[in-house]
């Protein structure tokens, strides 16, 4: 299995300047069958978990909100865990694509155009 890696700088600049960008790396990782993320930093947003179920990419560890909203099979960062989950994966195709499934409803009920545009017109505004 080929690992492609990537460390981001401050604000998506890659921290070698030999690096590829941010937006190579999504085309590198969107052809992919696993993201694995072990960040332990769970007050970010959680863009590359979004952009995993968005690709039908699978995503693998992570600590936020939206790891365990898209991704709560796999969103932890024990390697013991992380690996039990992919060694199912890699043995059974329908949970890959059960898990698949279920990330890409999710981010598009929560996170589509519509979605959003909705959720801003329930916003109650205390006045």
């Amino acid at each position: 299995m080929p690992i492609i890696p990537f460390g981001l700088g401050w604000c998506g600049r890659p921290s070698n300047p030999n690096e590829f960008r941010l937006r190579d790396f999504i085309n590198k990782w969107s052809n992919c069958v696993f993201h694995i993320n072990l960040d332990p930093d769970c007050n970010m947003p959680g863009s590359q978990a979004m952009q995993c179920a968005a690709l039908g990419v699978i995503n693998i560890g992570g600590l936020n909100c939206s790891h365990r909203l898209l991704w709560p099979e796999t969103s932890t960062n024990d390697v013991n865990i992380l690996e039990s989950r992919i060694r199912e994966y890699v043995q059974n195709p329908i949970a890959i694509n059960n898990a698949v499934d279920y990330a890409h409803r999710t981010v598009r009920k929560y996170h589509d155009t519509e979605s959003v545009i909705k959720q801003i017109k329930n916003i109650k505004w205390n006045r």
